[in-house]
C-alpha cells in the first residue's frame, strides 16, 4: 500500500501538478481548488475503509459516493426524485481548469468520476470499471463550460458517459459492458461525441442496451463513432414529456423537453438490433452518411 496522497492534494495551489506513482491507493480523490493537474502513472484508486462526506456525496441518493470528485463551492442541486441523480442547478464559485489523467479506478462506488459545479474540466486516459455488478455512472461531467473527456476506458456501469455540459467534447473513449454507452441529458446543448468506440452492452440491462442516447438534448453532434452489439439501439434520439419522476422535470421543473437539431453523421454501426432510432417530434434531427442497416429507409438514404 502506498502512502496517502489525499492530504497532499488538499495543500496544492493554483497551477500545481501532482504526479502519483504506480500502486494501489485506498482513498477517494477530491479536488476543490482551481488549476490543479493530477497525473496518475498507472495509479489505482480502490475504495477506502470508510468514505468521507464531500460535495459529491448523496448526488444519487443518501450515502452515494464518487471515487473521484471535482466540485465547486456552494453547489445547489435539483431535488432527488428517487432514482435519478441530482443535477447541479447553480454554484457559488465553480472550480476551474482541473485536469485528471492516468488513473485506474476499480469499484468506484455509485459514480466512478463526478465533476459537479466546475468549468474547463479535462479527463483523459483513465480506466474506470466495476468488477462485476453494474455501477451507476462511470464518468459524469456536470460542468458549466468546456468539459472534455478524451481517451478514457469505461466498463461495467449502467451509463458510461453522462453528458450534462453544454459544448462538452467527448472523444476517443472506449466504452464496454454498459446499459447506455453515453447519455446526453435533457436541455444539454452542443455536445460533441466523436471517435468513440461503444461495444458489448451488458446482458443484464432490463430495457436492453444503447450506444448513445440523446434525451431531449439539442445541437448534439455524433460523428465518427463505432457502435456495436447493442440490443436496443445504436443511437436513440428521444423526447422527455416531463412525466412524474422524469429527468426533464428534474432539470427544468414543469417543462417538457424536445430533442432538436441533433446530427448523427459518419458513424459505423454493426450488429445492433436497431442502428438509429429517432423517436422525437423535434425538428432538425438528421442522420446521414452512416454505415448502418436499420431502419432500412433511413440507412438506404445514407
Amino acid at each position: 500500500m502506498k502512502a496517502t496522497f489525499f492530504g497532499i492534494v488538499a495543500l496544492l495551489a493554483l497551477g500545481d501538478c501532482i504526479h502519483v506513482a504506480k500502486g494501489t491507493y485506498n482513498e477517494q480523490l477530491l479536488i476543490k481548488k482551481d488549476g490543479i493537474t493530477s497525473i496518475g502513472h498507472d495509479a489505482q484508486l480502490a475504495p477506502p475503509s470508510s468514505f468521507n462526506t464531500n460535495p459529491c456525496t448523496g448526488v444519487m441518493g443518501p450515502d452515494s459516493q464518487a471515487g473521484i470528485c471535482i466540485a465547486g463551492k456552494g453547489i445547489k442541486l435539483a431535488p432527488f426524485i428517487g432514482f435519478e441523480h441530482q443535477k447541479v442547478l447553480s454554484v457559488q464559485k465553480p472550480v476551474k481548469g482541473i485536469s485528471v489523467s492516468g488513473f485506474k479506478l476499480d469499484n468506484g462506488a455509485i459514480y466512478g468520476f463526478l465533476a459537479a459545479g466546475s468549468k474547463k474540466t479535462t479527463i483523459t486516459n483513465n480506466k474506470i470499471k466495476m468488477p462485476s455488478t453494474l455501477g451507476f455512472i462511470a464518468l459524469c461531467v456536470d460542468d458549466f463550460r468546456d468539459a472534455q473527456a478524451i481517451g478514457n476506458h469505461l466498463s461495467t456501469y449502467g451509463i458510461g458517459l453522462c453528458v450534462q455540459t453544454n459544448g462538452a467534447q467527448l472523444r476517443k473513449n472506449i466504452i464496454t459492458n454498459t446499459c447506455a454507452g453515453a447519455f446526453i441529458d435533457p436541455c444539454t446543448d452542443g455536445a460533441v461525441l466523436s471517435e468513440n468506440t461503444i461495444t458489448n452492452g451488458n446482458a443484464m440491462c432490463p430495457n436492453g442496451t444503447a450506444g448513445i442516447v440523446i434525451d431531449d438534448a439539442t445541437n448534439t453532434k455524433v460523428t465518427k463513432n463505432i457502435i456495436k452489439d447493442q440490443t436496443a439501439s445504436g443511437v436513440a434520439i428521444l423526447d422527455d414529456p416531463c412525466t412524474a419522476g422524469g429527468l426533464a422535470c428534474s432539470t427544468r421543473p414543469g417543462q417538457a423537453a424536445i430533442a432538436s437539431n441533433n446530427v448523427v453523421k459518419n458513424n459505423v454501426f454493426q450488429n445492433n438490433t436497431f442502428d438509429i432510432f429517432v423517436g422525437s417530434t423535434g425538428t432538425g434531427n438528421v442522420a446521414t452518411r452512416n454505415q448502418c442497416t436499420s431502419p432500412p429507409d433511413l440507412c438506404a438514404a445514407n
